[in-house]
């Protein structure tokens, strides 16, 4: 199963939605020298292209050591925070194509592809074509969500990036009842329930139920000492990843009063960010969320949400969360209707903070037996309810 990881596809978006770059290379004495480079993507041959004039003090720089780097960053946005900004820091090696070399003729073409505008300069004697090999990059998808790559891992992504670059999201469509015809009910798998959901999310079922699903799937089941997440497409055998965090272990751990202090939480959070930054480069793109739920937890949090079906948005989330915080910072608890409970703060800090990484707007939650967690309201167009399901447990 080859589905792009999230942190590939934002990325790849960075990379071609961006045009400009910082240019940093170093002077005759060694000391750094930073400037500004409009630059294009040669994705058959993977490698970054400028154009340089033989003015520019970088154009000296490169032709004496080869060895650059390129920081490419998304534009801050008025009143925003800034901190979490996207960007790439990208190690290069510099080489420069003969003049009408087959090598030269291509940057020129791809150049001018991305900026039409400069064919001018490209006649001018003095400008020559740079050509910007990857070697490494460190690449920040926002706040405590940092990786390395290497140079096989940049050329490979240079190349599905592809011309203007954007591949787009998968989107689900949505299916008439008539469209899909429901293979048979099978028959519950033996053994452990995870690998029950996962051989369903194999044969195109949503978890815990017996309807159709159209596209990627990704199952998220938060344990008591630790939780999975599993995701599939329907065509083949889906994928079944351990994720090192409990509901259960994060309350006992860093909850130690009822409601969390401030510090509690931020610790906690720290704590599952490193764990969700593991990860997110092994997670597809484009999946809807699902969850599964042991205890009337995710009632509660649909409760508090004001949610009357299964579908709980981010935004619903969210507001939940910033009631939890307003509660810990000494806000009387029957003002913002927080019922208490540490394993429910813990449950509803780590659904927040895995929707808010992973970019999930909005999850459909299950009990064990397949029915909603909430039943009644409008549906998820999605997902037909049901009450009993092939992985229900047995009595």
């Amino acid at each position: 199963m080859t589905h792009e990881s999230r942190l590939d596809l934002a990325l790849r978006r960075l990379l071609t939605e961006r045009r400009v770059a910082a240019l940093g290379t170093c002077t005759d004495a060694g000391a750094p020298f930073v400037s500004q480079v409009p630059y294009a993507i040669d994705h058959q041959q993977p490698a970054l292209v400028i154009l340089v004039s033989g003015l520019a003090a970088h154009a000296a720089h490169l032709a004496a050591r080869p060895e650059a780097s390129l920081l490419i960053a998304e534009p801050e946005q008025a009143g925003e925070p800034v901190h979490g900004l996207a960007r790439v820091s990208l190690q290069l090696q510099a080489d420069w194509p003969a003049a009408d070399s087959p090598e030269a003729n291509r940057a020129r073409q791809v150049y001018l592809d991305r900026f039409p505008e400069a064919e001018p300069l490209t006649k001018m004697a003095d400008f020559r074509w740079v050509r910007f090999h990857p070697l490494a990059a460190r690449h920040v998808g926002g706040l405590g969500a940092a990786r390395s790559l290497d140079g096989e891992d940049l050329r490979a992504l240079l190349q599905t990036a592809g011309g203007t670059g954007l591949a787009p999201v998968p989107a689900e469509p949505e299916l008439a009842a008539t469209d899909v015809e429901p293979p048979p009910e099978p028959e519950p798998p033996a053994g452990n329930w995870v690998q029950c959901h996962a051989e369903l999310l194999a044969q195109g079922r949503p978890p815990a139920t017996g309807s159709p699903v159209s596209g990627l799937v990704t199952l998220l089941h938060l344990g008591a000492q630790g939780s999975q997440v599993i995701f599939g497409d329907g065509r083949e055998a889906a994928q079944v990843l351990p994720w090192p965090v409990g509901v259960e272990a994060l309350a006992k751990t860093f909850f130690r009063h009822d409601p969390p202090r401030p510090i509690e939480l931020e610790e906690a959070i720290a704590t599952v960010e490193d764990a969700l930054m593991r990860l997110v480069p092994r997670l597809p793109v484009g999946s809807r969320l699902h969850a599964l739920a042991h205890d009337p937890g995710w009632a509660q949090i649909a409760e508090l949400a004001g949610a009357s079906g299964p579908l709980l948005s981010l935004e619903a989330v969210e507001r939940v969360f910033n009631r939890l915080c307003l509660v810990a910072e000494g806000r009387p608890a029957s003002l913002e209707g927080w019922p208490g409970g540490r394993g429910l703060a813990a449950r509803l800090l780590v659904l927040r903070e895995f929707m808010h990484h992973l970019a999930f707007d909005a999850v459909v939650y299950w009990l064990p037996d397949g029915r909603h967690a909430s039943l009644g309201g409008a549906q998820d167009p999605h997902v037909q309810e049901v009450r009993s399901g092939p992985c229900a447990p047995s009595a």
